[in-house]
């Protein structure tokens, strides 16, 4: 006698195995989510981005939970559980167009395929205790309390990885002083100008210094008589030298002295936190009766930009009228997350001099009249190389922004 062997119908098979596959894309998801999430939930370096690692923790862990609730047939809870697994990959996505508008962006949401399919394929074969199909109550609830769980998480992408609108500078008072007279080797007379930078970070966020210079130019002031407005050449003098004076003739300024990092670049100011640098220059005094003092601070918000690896340091190089300076760092990403959505950026320090005609050629002693420092940020050292424009998505994302100071102050004469 012949035993009947009833098979599984040929067209389910195919079905049952590709929801196995979908189950094993599923859990590779939860376990990326489980990695992801924890390490930026513990390690992360700014609150935001921990608050951002702990919703990609539990998303991983509502993954796992709705391949559970699918082998106990709850068919409600477990795409409401796959839906919220799906959340990480609209998160990375949503940071990755956010920043520079990668087409690593699709990635990030095709992670998110392996959940999203599973929430509707579990939706799709759901059964109630009566054999029908979820109810719209059901369905109303797990569109409800998804969107309940995407829209503060999405608003959190936001706080955390949003360009800086208002970003913050320091707060710098100069002083100069005329403290002693000093004659040199060859018999000529000396003033010694002090030069106190008082530094206070008097905003709301912490703020980490990039580059700092400092610079002490000199001029001969010349009274001149005028006896009448119609006199006074203001316009041709306006046009050649930038300013004019009906009592003074126009002056133009030599640098006597420069130098930079007063602050070493990493230093961080703390809301509320001060410092104060000072310096002694010798200004001679048979030359120079005016003096003017120069403090430039290139900062960034401390919580955003973390100068990593140095690649190259300005103090190693010699700076001329033709040749600036440049210190460049890798900058450390402050999550996973960060690491994961962008390349790594560079930062480069450019430190500069300028010359009396303006141009960028060798200049004798004696006639460099100012210098600079400038920040620039790119992805390889071709692009910063390059000199292209201004990263501006970089530079609104760190916060970065120059504080610059100047005081004059006349050094002859007879001063109480």
């Amino acid at each position: 006698m012949n035993q009947l062997v009833i098979s599984e119908p040929a067209r389910i098979r195919p079905v049952r195995w590709g929801l196995v596959t979908l189950m094993v894309a599923v859990a590779l998801t939860a376990a990326g989510s489980l990695l992801l999430g924890g390490h930026d939930a513990l390690l992360a370096y700014r609150p935001a981005e921990r608050l951002l690692g702990v919703a990609i923790l539990f998303a991983g862990l509502a993954n796992l939970t709705a391949m559970i609730l699918v082998r106990q047939d709850r068919a409600g809870l477990a795409t409401l559980g796959f839906a919220t697994g799906a959340m990480p990959g609209f998160l990375l996505a949503a940071v990755q167009t956010g920043f520079d508008q990668a087409p690593r962006a699709a990635l990030w949401l095709l992670a998110s395929a392996a959940p999203a399919a599973a929430a509707i394929a579990t939706l799709a074969r759901g059964r109630r205790p009566s054999g029908g199909r979820p109810s719209e109550t059901v369905l109303a609830a797990v569109v409800a309390a998804t969107a309940t769980a995407a829209v503060p998480l999405m608003s959190l992408v936001v706080g955390a990885y949003q360009p800086v609108t208002d970003a913050q500078v320091l707060d710098i008072k100069l002083r100069l002083a005329v403290v002693a007279e000093r004659t040199g080797p060859d018999g000529a007379g000396y003033r010694v100008v002090e030069v106190r930078a008082d530094i206070a970070n008097i905003g709301k966020k912490s703020l980490v210094v990039m580059g700092s210079r400092y610079a002490l130019m000199g001029s001969a002031s010349e009274p001149r008589e005028t006896r009448t407005q119609q006199e006074w050449p203001i316009a041709g003098e306006v046009a050649t030298s930038l300013w004019s004076a009906r009592y003074e003739m126009p002056r133009s300024e030599s640098l006597i002295e420069t130098g930079f990092d007063i602050l070493q670049a990493g230093f961080v100011l703390d809301p509320g936190q001060q410092t104060q640098v000072n310096f002694l220059v010798n200004v001679p005094a048979g030359r120079v009766n005016t003096v003017r003092a120069s403090v430039v601070l290139a900062t960034a918000f401390a919580d955003r930009l973390r100068p990593g690896r140095l690649l190259q340091d300005a103090r190693s190089g010699q700076m001329g009228a033709d040749r600036p300076v440049r210190s460049v760092w890798e900058l450390e990403p402050t999550s996973w997350i960060a690491a994961l959505t962008r390349r790594r950026p560079l930062l480069q320090v450019e430190y500069s001099i300028d010359t009396a005609d303006g141009t960028s050629g060798p200049a004798e002693q004696g006639t460099f009249v100012e210098t600079h420092v400038r920040f620039a940020f790119g992805h390889s050292r071709r692009e910063l190389d390059a000199g292209h424009l201004p990263n501006l998505e970089m530079e609104t994302f760190f916060g970065a922004n120059y504080t610059d100071a100047s005081l004059q102050l006349a050094i002859d004469g007879t001063r109480d």
